[in-house]
């Protein structure tokens, strides 16, 4: 933590006139990005001729192949910009 930081915190803790300062957080933040593809069923019906006649058929399958497709193409890109990332498929 830096000087200003913890000058900032020491303010803070004066200002809002706390007994004890204020400690940062040592725990990283439990944040979450979550990426809902709206229409895989189009997006592989523009990909290939074989998800147009499938998706009739199987459209669980055409959708679990696009989330597939997404998540290998997520994982390339931020490998390419050297970002450490746990990149899953959950099923709600």
């Amino acid at each position: 933590m830096t000087q200003k930081m913890e000058n900032q915190i020491k303010a803070l803790s004066i200002y809002f006139k706390c007994k004890d300062q204020i400690q940062p957080q040592k725990q990283k933040p439990q944040l979450r990005l979550v990426i809902e593809l709206i229409d895989p069923i189009s997006i592989a019906k523009k990909q290939s001729i074989i998800a147009k006649i499938v998706s009739g058929i199987a459209p669980n399958i055409i959708v679990s192949e696009v989330y597939r497709e997404a998540k290998k193409r997520a994982v390339l890109d931020v490998k390419r910009h050297n970002v450490e990332a746990n990149i899953n498929i959950i099923s709600i």
